[in-house]
């Protein structure tokens, strides 16, 4: 009997929530996502197309003209180069596992610096906990191996240390900025813009004293000191203020906004954009509403620079989630049953969508690889100028050849590579818009990589004419050369 009602305490304990329990419970939800996302990641075609631009840095060093497509004049630059050299170096060392690791880490870091910001601005643990399962939870589609992940760790640190500045006062925080935009600058300089969105909101801030705004102008300007030797940081880099500025030709492109995915702007039924603003909108109608107004404004500014681009939703999740939980600083959560329990369960859920993930996942790499060795073994030399598609393009630079086009849309624009606006010739051509033979009189090919499901219409032209012949068939792709007069 008194066995019995041993075993029914016990159980009864192990059943029993607790606020340590809870905790540990998010914990594991954290690390089980950073687990999920390194294990299901893959390299994709950016990052073959990063290492492609690292070797030809170990070949022409920081480059002002293009080595990598055939067109070798036009202006270009590795604005990315510490990114391409992080992802060279450890890919060539360690292959994809490395990789898998770096991502780990990297997200676990994000988490953990996630929780400090809410935490230090809360200080509600709790709450910190559940809002770092939401925002690490809802980066999941950007936590790729791409220069973004680096990005988010830079400007966590920055809010993080302007938050230390506003509430301690100590200089060492402001004296650490200028390094992190150094770091950015070199990590991906396209985004450096972005370190002074979130300086902005700061130098912006201000509050009410007896009903009326004060600015505080004199306490500010250790502030604008750091922002104004971050901005000299925009120097720092080889290619200078060319490497930032030449990103915003691009901005507004009508044909790139089409064809890039990334590009295109979110719809009102965005699932992240969704969780964010209903989120932000309970915690304003339900909880304490007094907030710095620098807070407002990050949030704000994130969710309307998340409008422009499906790409900038991570910057409102990974950023903008710890004002929600300023708002909700003074809920306390309490849960009656041990949440430890589910987590054998989701461990199932999470392994279980991770093998069907991967599962449906086409191996790119693998047809690509037998794609350009089945080409080599044809006679078509390494550094030849072929045809390809946007995306197989970037492969095609991995592996030695010289494409029409690749994924750097950017570079074929006029107004970047002061040249010609071959990104448009290049839709226009897809779309059917110029006769297959005006296109080929234009370039010298030494064969045309075309892919039947990307470029039909191409590929019919291309096969019903008398003078082009196949030189072989590798799956969805077929090449093609102009038979020898």
């Amino acid at each position: 009997m008194d066995t019995q009602k041993t075993s029914e305490t016990e159980r009864k304990k192990l059943l029993q929530g607790s606020e340590r329990r809870t905790a540990l419970f998010l914990i594991g939800l954290i690390v089980m996502i950073a687990v999920a996302c390194a294990a299901t990641a893959e390299m994709s075609v950016d990052n073959f197309f990063m290492i492609a631009n690292w070797r030809a840095f170990q070949r022409h060093g920081f480059y002002i003209t293009d080595p990598l497509s055939m067109h070798h004049t036009f202006r270009c630059s590795l604005e990315k180069w510490l990114s391409c050299a992080l992802v060279y170096g450890i890919y060539e060392t360690a292959g994809l596992a490395g990789m898998r690791v770096m991502l780990f880490v990297l997200t676990v870091l994000i988490a953990f610096l996630q929780y400090r910001l809410c935490c230090y601005t809360s200080g509600n643990r709790d709450m910190s906990l559940v809002f770092t399962v939401f925002m690490i939870g809802t980066m999941t589609p950007f936590l790729q191996f791409r220069p973004q992940v680096f990005t988010i760790v830079i400007l966590l640190l920055e809010t993080l240390c302007l938050e230390h500045w506003i509430r301690e006062r100590r200089v060492r925080y402001l004296i650490v900025l200028p390094l992190l935009s150094f770091l950015e600058m070199q990590f991906h300089s396209t985004i450096w813009p972005c370190f002074f969105m979130v300086f902005a909101a700061y130098l912006a801030d201000t509050e009410l004293v007896s009903g009326r705004p004060e600015f505080h102008f004199k306490d500010k300007l250790p502030m604008a000191a750091a922002a104004a030797a971050c901005f000299g940081t925009l120097f720092c880099n080889p290619y200078g203020a060319w490497s930032v500025f030449y990103i915003f030709r691009s901005y507004g492109d009508a044909d790139m906004n089409s064809c890039i995915m990334e590009l295109a702007r979110p719809t009102y039924m965005d699932v992240t954009m969704l969780i964010w603003l209903v989120l932000m909108v309970l915690a304003l109608l339900f909880e304490n509403r007094k907030m710095p107004l620098r807070y407002l404004l990050l949030f704000i500014g994130f969710f309307a620079f998340s409008c422009t681009a499906v790409r900038n939703e991570i910057f409102l999740c990974a950023l903008a989630g710890f004002v929600p939980c300023f708002l909700l600083r003074e809920k306390k959560l309490h849960f009656g049953i041990n949440l430890m329990l589910l987590l054998p369960l989701l461990l199932i859920v999470f392994c279980a969508g991770s093998e069907q993930s991967r599962g449906k996942e086409p191996d790119e790499l693998e047809t690509m690889t037998s794609l350009f060795d089945e080409l080599k073994d044809h006679g078509i030399a390494d550094g030849s100028d072929i045809y390809c598609d946007f995306n197989t393009g970037s492969y095609a630079e991995y592996f030695g050849f010289h494409p029409y086009i690749d994924g750097r849309a950017e570079v074929f624009l006029k107004k970047v590579n002061g040249e010609q606006d071959l990104f448009s010739e290049y839709v226009r051509h897809g779309n059917g818009e110029i006769y297959y033979r005006d296109f080929l009189d234009r370039y010298d090919f030494a064969c045309l990589v075309v892919n039947s499901d990307m470029e039909p219409a191409f590929y019919q032209e291309l096969l019903h004419a008398p003078e082009i012949e196949v030189l072989f068939t590798n799956r969805e792709y077929t090449v093609f050369l102009e038979k020898r007069k």
